[in-house]
């Protein structure tokens, strides 16, 4: 995507909708339903919405939408069941610490970006796990639904055929559809990010990959930036990709989209195979997106027309 899209000091969203194995026709649709997501977001934010309230809004949007990894039609793990994972980071003030709030291991909730936030505006903790978390969403007034309501025939028919390709030891192709994430910047500047999965495709019950943990799946700085990242988990956990891409800003010559594609370019050079996706918004509304997988289908906005795309820098 270009490097800078707009005018800076703007209300500014990126969303992406994952970074995989997406066939075109499947990238089109995931990129419109991006595209459906800034717009929710944008609307907010033009009625004098939040950051916060921008990032979950647009959050849910993908959630809602089975085509992703997340929330409804998300990946089942090795027991066929979903688990979801979500986390909302707050860029806070300027000089004061980020904030966030987060979730892992959900099984009754559609929208756990909704939990993340009630968990870091109303809770002193700050990540809520499994059973627990499921309670605490009922205590707080969530909508509990059973896990069977998460599930679509796709993805139990994607479940099937992992389980039998590993049945028969054949190595299958990267799953389609993807984590999903948001980056806001309000008009009075502040900045969230957000970020929510169902995980890897037939993962071990109770793994928890990069998505909810603050700095690796997503994390914003006031004055610097915010950010969410997408792919494979252990390698973006590892590198701390999204408070990496946040802190360069600090110091980086780069603009933001150059800034997205030096942070994965030193991820790759320690884990040349990772497939990962990125994308930033800095502290003056400019936008970034780079991924080494075959795709990640993302839009954004900063007060003009929404823009899309699901092809960026592949190969920083």
């Amino acid at each position: 995507m270009a490097s800078r899209t707009g005018q800076v000091n703007r209300p500014a969203v990126i969303v992406h909708g994952g970074a995989g194995g997406w066939e075109d026709a499947a990238a089109q649709e995931a990129t419109a339903g991006c595209v459906r997501a800034v717009a929710a977001a944008a609307e907010l934010l033009q009625a004098g919405g939040t950051a916060l309230d921008a990032a979950e809004a647009a959050c849910c949007v993908l959630e809602d939408e089975p085509l992703y990894d997340a929330g409804i039609g998300s990946y089942l793990n090795a027991a066929g069941e979903v688990e979801l994972d979500a986390i909302l980071v707050d860029g806070g003030a300027a000089g004061s610490l980020p904030d966030f709030g987060a979730v892992a291991g959900l099984r009754h909730l559609q929208n756990p970006i909704r939990l993340a936030r009630k968990i870091l505006e109303q809770r002193s903790e700050r990540f809520f796990i499994g059973n627990g978390a499921d309670a605490l969403a009922a205590q707080l007034g969530l909508p509990q639904i059973e896990n069977e309501a998460l599930i679509t025939a796709a993805r139990r028919k994607l479940h099937a055929a992992q389980r039998e390709a590993e049945k028969n030891e054949v190595q299958q192709g990267p799953a389609p559809g993807g984590t999903v994430g948001v980056a806001v910047r309000d008009p009075s500047g502040r900045l969230a990010a957000a970020t929510s999965t169902g995980g890897s495709l037939h993962k071990p019950p109770g793994r928890v990959g990069d998505s909810p943990l603050f700095g690796a799946g997503a994390y914003a700085r006031a004055g610097l930036g915010a950010a969410s990242a997408t792919g494979d988990g252990e390698s973006i956990m590892r590198a701390l990709l999204t408070q990496d891409a946040v802190e360069r800003l600090a110091t980086a010559s780069q603009d933001a989209q150059g800034t997205c594609a030096a942070a994965i370019h030193q991820l790759l050079h320690s884990i040349p195979d990772a497939g990962v996706g990125l994308i930033l918004v800095d502290g003056a509304g400019r936008f970034g997106a780079a991924h080494s997988s075959d795709a990640m289908p993302h839009a954004w906005w900063n007060g003009g027309e929404i823009h899309s795309r699901f092809h960026c820098s592949k190969r920083p």
